[in-house]
């Protein structure tokens, strides 16, 4: 806000707020208190001021020795921008270390009937098709004019979340305190995709796409997510105390912000033999990736284009093709098609990709959407998938499968012990991570989504299930009217 707009509400004389903000005079603890009050710092501002005050024991210049003086002058500038980016970095670290809690929390402010499948991603009910729907019968379509995003992260709401630049300026953008005060290994600005519209039909979906950038959808939801741990570390959560967050009043809204979604992919391995499943997950290393910290399944990644050149734009328009390639970074740990690249990506000579693409023709790959859903802590959207893949093609695809890549550690079975097998596609896994661990709210709701649409994923270990259940059955029933002995 202004000088003039900020001496308003403290009731102060803007000169004089412009001497202090230039340092040229030292404040009060009456005008940081002022402050505090005007600008609901929860008390921030006047421990600042009282930390920036404490005494400070010097030799007097030019002096003998003998004696010293004591000074309390006013902070330097430096002092005051250095405690804006304390804070601010504070506020980041404890959003890494309680994500997930934070997420609940998010969650709770919304219409319960949004809530996806018990977890703590939200949807609105024509966002989530009734049935998985094969890519395959999915048309993309492409709007070179998208509409300007009314949201953009430099709303006035949204200030009390950047930290200062220099004395008297903050960050005008999220995205460049990232860069400049904490920014992780992989963190680049990359042309993505804009989800503008979407509809579910009978097995079958349309998605309406336009170009925005990654950095764009950052500049919103972290500052949703920043200013959310904020208020969450003074107690109970109300939507007075989250204005930006009440400035987006329908989360579904496409056109209201840059709405650029990730795609998350659980792989199911098949076992031929009996038609179960096993899936894989990642563990998102927090140093490396701007979210971590948590699971998530595996592949994932944002919604772009493989390159930067202008024809990828078109080219690379397709789920398959995006889930191929984070295949490849993911599980193979290949960096060439991270999206930094000018040239175009030839699939038809790319060997991985004809032999995922030989599976699908053969339906030894069957790959479903699942719907399009919300983290409700950031808003972030993310289209949830899950890939069937029969063991033989599996083994032989990824028989380089990785530990570790280059956003975290591969996690293949629930003792710690790297195979190919998997984790077991059962319901005490799925509970276990759904409801019990640190797992991102997408991939949560992409796990309980395809475990509740397991019988058409799996079909054949649905019916060897509930033949065994018959069976268990039938042998109670017999065991109850059977005479005793």
């Amino acid at each position: 806000m202004s000088l003039r707009s900020l001496a308003s509400r403290v009731r102060y004389d803007h000169a004089y707020l412009g001497q202090i903000e230039r340092g040229e005079k030292p404040g009060s603890l009456a005008l940081a208190t002022a402050c505090d009050d005007a600008l609901d710092a929860a008390g921030e501002l006047v421990a600042v001021f009282r930390a920036q005050r404490q005494p400070v024991s010097t030799a007097a210049p030019g002096s003998n020795g003998l004696g010293t003086f004591t000074t309390s002058g006013p902070p330097s500038a430096d002092a005051t921008v250095a405690a804006s980016q304390s804070s601010w970095r504070d506020t980041r670290d404890y959003l890494a270390q309680h994500g997930p809690e934070l997420a609940v929390r998010a969650a709770e402010l919304y219409d319960p009937g949004w809530q996806v499948a018990g977890t703590r991603a939200i949807a609105a009910p024509h966002w989530l098709p009734a049935a998985p729907v094969p890519l395959e019968n999915i048309t993309l379509t492409w709007d070179p004019q998208p509409p300007e995003p009314r949201i953009t992260g430099r709303e006035a709401e949204a200030r009390p979340v950047l930290p200062l630049r220099v004395p008297g300026h903050a960050f005008t953008r999220y995205t460049s305190a990232i860069r400049y005060l904490q920014p992780p290994s992989l963190f680049e600005n990359r042309p993505s995709y804009r989800l503008l519209d979407l509809a579910w039909g009978e097995a079958a979906g349309t998605l309406r796409f336009g170009l925005s950038t990654f950095f764009e959808k950052v500049d919103v939801a972290e500052p949703l997510s920043h200013e959310l741990a904020s208020a969450a570390r003074d107690g109970a959560l109300s939507w007075a105390g989250l204005p930006f967050r009440a400035r987006i009043s329908d989360p579904f809204d496409l056109a209201a912000r840059a709405v650029n979604p990730g795609i998350g992919t659980l792989t199911i391995r098949r076992d031929t033999t009996d038609g179960s499943g096993t899936f894989f997950l990642l563990w998102r290393d927090p140093t490396q990736v701007l979210k971590g910290n948590h699971y998530c399944v595996v592949p994932a990644g944002e919604f772009q284009p493989a390159s930067i050149g202008p024809d990828s734009v078109s080219a690379d328009l397709d789920l398959w093709r995006n889930i191929a390639r984070e295949y490849s970074e993911e599980l193979l740990n290949n960096p060439e098609h991270d999206g930094s690249r000018g040239d175009l990506l030839d699939y038809d000579c790319w060997p991985f990709y004809r032999e995922m693409q030989r599976a699908r023709e053969r339906d030894q790959l069957r790959a479903y959407a699942l719907g399009v859903v919300l983290d409700a802590l950031g808003l972030n959207a993310g289209i949830v998938t899950a890939v069937v893949i029969d063991d033989v093609v599996f083994d032989r695809s990824f028989r380089d499968l990785v530990t570790t890549n280059s956003e975290g550690r591969l996690v293949t079975s629930l003792d710690g012990a790297h195979t190919l097998g998997g984790i077991p596609f059962s319901e005490e896994s799925v509970r276990r991570f759904v409801h019990h661990e640190p797992l991102g709210s997408t991939s949560s709701a992409c796990l309980a989504l395809a475990w509740q649409h397991q019988a058409h994923l799996l079909p054949a270990a649905s019916r060897s299930l509930c033949a065994r259940v018959g069976n268990d059955l039938s042998a109670t029933r017999g065991a109850v009217h059977s005479p005793r002995p």
